[in-house]
């Protein structure tokens, strides 16, 4: 029904076109300068830089790592910093912490790293990977 529901909508017409708007682009603007203000101590640059490396795949080790096709880009790195300021934000810091990191490491490089085939055929999961690669990256700080 739900399904159904849904295409009745969005079939002939652009839902977007019916909701509310949130925020105006003058919001979005404001918001993402406030956000490039959160301060980013060395510590924490660096930690997130150990997050990013603790993503890269090697077949040899006795992690998660040997589960991973691809691990995190540069890119990958941007987009978790980017995420770990506008978490500190909303918790009303001015700066990032470790525990930012942490909290949006899952979500965003879930996006960013691949399963070698063989893992995933084998009923690993992507999350549980990552899950295990981020307690590890915690333990290491």
């Amino acid at each position: 029904a739900a399904l159904r529901a849904m295409l009745d909508v969005s079939l002939d017409a652009e839902p977007s076109d019916t909701l509310a708007a949130v925020a105006t682009p003058a919001d979005v603007k404001r918001v993402t300068a406030l956000a490039r203000t959160v301060l980013l101590g060395e510590a924490v640059k660096n930690a997130a830089v150990d997050l990013v490396l603790a993503t890269q795949p090697d077949e040899t080790a006795a992690d998660a790592r040997r589960h991973l096709r691809y691990g995190a880009s540069p890119r990958a790195l941007q987009a978790v910093v980017r995420a770990a300021r506008v978490r500190a934000l909303m918790e009303g810091r001015a700066h990032v912490d470790v525990v930012d990191l942490a909290a949006v490491a899952l979500p965003v490089l879930r996006h960013r790293v691949l399963l070698r085939m063989e893992s995933e055929l084998d009923g690993e999961d992507l999350g549980r990977t990552l899950a295990a690669l981020v307690d590890a990256w915690r333990g290491r700080l």
